[in-house]
Parts: C-alpha cells; sequence; structure tokens
C-alpha cells in the first residue's frame, strides 16, 4: 500500500502537473523535434504514473505489469525516434 503521506490525491495531482508540463511543451515548441519527442515523453510518465497509483491503492499487480510493458515500449519509440532525427539532421548537413 501506499505510505498514509502519500496518498492517491498527491500522486494524481503530480501526474496532472505533468501532463500539463507535458502538452505545453508540445504547444509551444513545435518547431523543435527534440523538444516535442521529450514532451510527449512526460505525458507518457504522467500516463504511466496514474496507472501505477491506482494500480498500488487497488493492489493490481496486472497493472503495474502493464505499465511496465508500456514504458518499455515508450524508451524504445524514444531511442528510435531520436535515432531518426539525428539521421535526418546529418542528412540536412551534407
Amino acid at each position: 500500500m501506499i505510505d498514509s503521506s502519500i496518498n492517491l490525491i498527491h500522486l494524481l495531482l503530480v501526474s496532472g502537473i505533468l501532463f500539463c508540463i507535458g502538452v505545453y511543451g508540445v504547444l509551444i515548441n513545435r518547431s523543435s523535434y527534440i523538444s516535442v519527442f521529450i514532451s510527449l515523453q512526460i505525458i507518457f510518465i504522467s500516463i504511466i504514473l496514474t496507472l501505477i497509483s491506482f494500480a498500488v491503492s487497488e493492489s493490481e499487480v496486472t497493472v503495474q505489469l502493464f505499465a511496465m510493458f508500456i514504458s518499455i515500449v515508450m524508451m524504445v519509440e524514444f531511442i528510435v525516434g531520436i535515432a531518426i532525427l539525428f539521421i535526418f539532421y546529418r542528412g540536412k548537413q551534407k
């Protein structure tokens, strides 16, 4: 269970703040692809934090495993996206 000093409301508040920061980053930094990728990662992290906080409050292991799977897919997607951007910028410089 979650410690009594940090309850579900606190975790959802942090998740909501992270989500707002990510949306703000996507809307403001549309010209920089790397900033958009980082903002999307912040949005995904807030979604995972929400899933994990509900899973811990309900003691559901399957939701925690699902959140772990989502985070692994998110990391692979980010690495592939950064690699594509590096290839794109390297091709522009030549």
